[in-house]
């Protein structure tokens, strides 16, 4: 990421709140849906994308990971936009 000009030294992963959650229209995730975690009485949209875990795989492959990621936000944006 740091090649793009992120820097993400300082973050580490988390798990998300109920009350977060809550508060969100949409629920994007990389390759597990949030389904088991999703509160019964949220009703927003949950979108798995199905990407490959970049863990454990070449800096080529991460790569790839990375940028389909950046297209897949951009087109995100875009469908939110037209809405």
């Amino acid at each position: 990421m740091d090649e793009i000009g992120i820097d993400l030294s300082e973050n580490v992963p988390r798990d998300i709140t109920v009350g977060e959650l809550q508060a969100s229209e949409y629920v994007v995730t990389m390759g597990c849906s949030a389904q088991d975690v999703c509160p019964a009485t949220w009703s927003g949209d949950n979108r798995d994308w199905g990407l490959d875990d970049p863990d454990g795989k070449s800096m080529e492959e991460v790569r790839a990971i990375r940028d389909e990621i950046e297209q897949r936000v951009s087109e995100f944006f875009d469908e939110l936009e037209s809405q």
